[in-house]
């Protein structure tokens, strides 16, 4: 049976570009758009990638005065997350691990980053080619190592513990909300929907799914729905 939930947010599809006439800010998962873009595209090694990355980030940034990529934070210990990673290893062998580089190879794209160190290279590689790049784009991006910038913001430059990227672009939002930005998050994970829904302001809009699924929820339009449809319950 499908959630109420779900069906709530099937009614508010929006795919209108925000105006530039405020301020405005796109809050992306990064490895979620890594994996979105490995999942339909094969590389021959990480520059190839981080190319590709770039290129997509700047185009998803189109209209929007400044982008935020948050990265998960792969070295947070004795996590849940990280007890069920260390669970599906054993049930798999050891994933081999890289140090990325321009010139790492991609053999596979299904195992490749099966490994949590991968993941975290290449975490701090993306952000770097993010900010170093000639992208117009004016960039934020946050690692377990640090937060950069490649244009001057008010930005804490302090590193979260906070290990998920879900949680991350919630604490990002709730900033930017304060300062009077009107936020895109874009992430194809429900527990952001859900957290942005209880956290952030109304003037926050939720990106999900790919191609002609693709759908643009309204939180404002989504928290009257809900409780209208609470009321007739």
């Amino acid at each position: 049976m499908m959630s109420t939930y779900v069906k709530l947010t099937r009614t508010t599809i929006n795919l209108q570009p925000r105006s530039c006439d405020g301020d405005t800010c796109l809050i992306i998962d990064g490895m979620g758009l890594v994996q979105e873009l490995m999942a339909v595209r094969t590389f021959k090694n990480c520059n190839e990638l981080g190319t590709a990355y770039v290129d997509l980030v700047q185009s998803k940034g189109h209209g929007y005065q400044q982008v935020r990529v948050i990265f998960d934070n792969y070295t947070v210990t004795d996590s849940m997350k990280k007890a069920t990673r260390e669970r599906r290893r054993s049930k798999t062998g050891r994933a081999k691990s890289y140090m990325i580089s321009h010139s790492t190879k991609i053999k596979d794209t299904k195992t490749f980053l099966d490994s949590i160190e991968t993941k975290d290279s290449l975490t701090v590689y993306l952000a770097n080619r993010l900010v170093k790049s000639d992208t117009t784009a004016r960039i934020v991006t946050a690692t377990r190592t640090c937060v950069l910038t490649n244009f001057e913001c008010n930005i804490s430059t302090e590193v979260s513990t906070q290990e998920e990227a879900d949680t991350l672009m919630i604490l990002h939002a709730e900033g930017l909300a304060r300062a009077g930005f009107s936020i895109t998050i874009y992430s194809q994970d429900t527990d952001v929907l859900l957290l942005a829904l209880r956290r952030v302001g109304d003037d926050t809009a939720i990106l999900m799914g790919t191609g002609e699924k693709r759908r643009k929820i309204m939180l404002n339009q989504s928290s009257t729905n809900l409780v209208h449809k609470r009321q007739r319950l």
